[in-house]
């Protein structure tokens, strides 16, 4: 479940305009590395992320997780969870009325708590995908 939610995460949070021209690589390093920095991953981790091999990080995902949203603006300093920034991004994704079927439906999964902010968003995100497109 873990390598699902991180490949959910690359795509879904580097939906952007790298990742639209292809830069998904290098808006992990940018992205990636400072945050595997900063929330203590360790060597192997790094080590992992360096190479572009984001799937195999064992620890402190969700701290990881929540530091590259707050990169990207979906979470402020006060730990709060920005739903515009997160609409903005899944609707480079999915089409507008799937993104509005997930908007409604996890914008109440957001975490509280330091490093599970965005991870229950992007789980609920990813079970709804799954649902929508295997119904």
């Amino acid at each position: 479940m873990k390598l699902i939610i991180c490949t959910f995460l690359v795509f879904f949070c580097l939906s952007g305009i790298q990742a639209q021209k292809g830069y998904v690589t290098k808006a992990i390093m940018e992205l990636g590395l400072p945050c595997a920095q900063e929330v203590g991953l360790s060597s192997e981790s790094l080590k992992s992320i360096q190479s572009g091999d984001i799937l195999s990080i064992q620890e402190g995902f969700g701290c990881f997780a929540d530091c590259i949203a707050k990169k990207l603006g979906m979470i402020a300093d006060d730990n709060s969870f920005h739903l515009g920034k997160y609409r903005e991004r899944i609707g480079k994704i999915v089409l507008p009325e799937v993104a509005a079927q997930l908007e409604e439906t996890c914008k109440g999964s957001v975490g509280t708590e330091n490093c599970k902010i965005s991870g229950s968003v992007l789980h609920c995100s990813l079970t709804k995908i799954v649902d929508i497109f295997y119904e």
